[in-house]
């Protein structure tokens, strides 16, 4: 059920590709796997079974996805060409008004000049917007089409003072003319100071400013126009022993909405906290355990919001048992604050609180061959008892590694 959200799902690409795998002068990689899954849910529609009937949907759905991915490197000289992701389709057996081309990717190029790692990305995402975030009388079917690009700089050495700078664009397309109003475009900018010892790890003092802007939406006061997100914050990275790593963000953030009649910044604003934390402990050999902690204010997928604060936690832990069998276990729990200039409608969705747990077990049956069984259940609560809904959902995938 879950396909992705206007630009979240291109930021993510873009961080996955930017890692010490895609690094400038990187070994040459080629990586090409097809994946199958074939996912079996109890009710497809993120809303009460009673509202499904209003988006002309079949609750219980199973569906298949084949996908192509990709995860290739082409060092040149000093530089590292890359192409990262996958492609597929989705079909499913009883609502075919859901099935969708699905595309996740990321291409571009590493360049180290001097002490300077840079990296340009560009990325492109298709994907069908999670029913969950639709209200009652939206389109069943929306498609969202995520372009961007981003560059980054990082001049550093092994140890001490150095400079890093990040610049990135992304645009968001709805499929649906209804909720063409959502479409947004994101402007980030940051720049920072980092200190590095081997012994310490990495600490960043940095500045950042993000401008969210809908520009298909109408001209009116009872529509949010974007938001200025201005942050000045910390990073910490760190990793203490062959066991305990870790990466803490905390920002002091300045948030400005944007008056949809003139694109200026508006006297509403608010000041927040927010963080970002990756922490992970190994105890054994066989058993990994992780934390996930974030704060964040990032673009509406709802009709006349301005901007939404989400807050998520998750711990997960993963087991081994031998050499081709292992476990994981996983709960996540998600908040979501919408910022609207008004009151909406009776059919709105302004907080909400996501819960849901995941076990999966997964049977390495070769270099190649690999699969993976799992289960989930997912909860909803909100503002608006129309749109609580429970899901559990049961899936199979497999891969083949060429």
């Amino acid at each position: 059920m879950s396909h992705g959200k206007i630009s979240v799902g291109a930021i993510l690409l873009v961080a996955t590709a930017w890692s010490p795998a895609t690094a400038a002068g990187s070994a040459r990689k080629w990586d090409v796997s097809l994946s199958g899954r074939i996912s079996h849910e109890s009710n497809v529609s993120g809303t009460a079974p009673s509202q499904a009937k209003l988006r002309n949907l079949t609750p219980e759905d199973t569906s298949y996805a084949p996908t192509l991915n990709l995860d290739l490197v082409l060092p040149v000289s000093n530089q590292s060409l890359f192409l990262r992701g996958g492609v597929g389709y989705v079909f499913h057996q009883n609502n075919k008004n859901l099935d969708s081309e699905v595309a996740n990717l990321a291409a571009g190029a590493a360049v180290t000049l001097s002490a300077c790692n840079n990296m340009l990305t560009g990325t492109y995402a298709r994907n069908v917007r999670d029913q969950a975030d639709l209200i009652i009388s939206d389109k069943v079917k929306n498609v969202v089409d995520t372009k961007g690009i981003r560059l980054d700089i990082n001049c550093s050495r092994p140890s001490g003072l150095g400079i890093s700078a990040s610049g990135s664009f992304t645009r968001g397309d709805n499929s649906s003319i209804r909720l063409e109003p959502t479409n947004s475009e994101a402007r980030s900018y940051s720049l920072g100071v980092t200190y590095h010892r081997p012994a310490l790890g990495t600490l960043t003092v940095f500045g950042s400013e993000t401008r969210v802007e809908y520009p298909d939406r109408v001209a009116s006061s009872v529509q949010g126009g974007g938001f200025i997100n201005r942050s000045v914050g910390v990073t910490i990275d760190r990793q203490l022993g062959a066991r305990i790593e870790g990466t803490v963000t905390v920002a002091s953030s300045n948030i400005k909405q944007i008056d949809p009649l003139t694109t200026a910044p508006a006297s509403k604003n608010r000041n927040s906290i927010t963080y970002s934390a990756d922490l992970s402990y190994r105890p054994t050999s066989r058993l990994r355990t992780q934390a996930h902690f974030s704060r964040d204010v990032i673009p509406t997928v709802r009709l006349g919001n301005a901007y939404d604060i989400s807050t998520s936690y998750r711990i997960s832990g993963s087991y081994t048992l031998g050499s081709r069998i292992s476990l994981d276990l996983g709960a996540t729990q998600s908040d979501l604050n919408s910022q609207s200039p008004t009151v909406l409608s009776a059919l709105s969705l302004t907080n909400s609180r996501t819960k849901s747990v995941v076990a999966g077990v997964n049977y390495a049956q070769s270099r190649r061959l690999s699969l993976r069984l799992d289960f989930e259940h997912l909860e909803r609560v909100g503002d608006n008892p129309i749109y609580n809904f429970n899901d559990d959902r049961v899936g199979l995938t497999t891969n083949f590694k060429y």
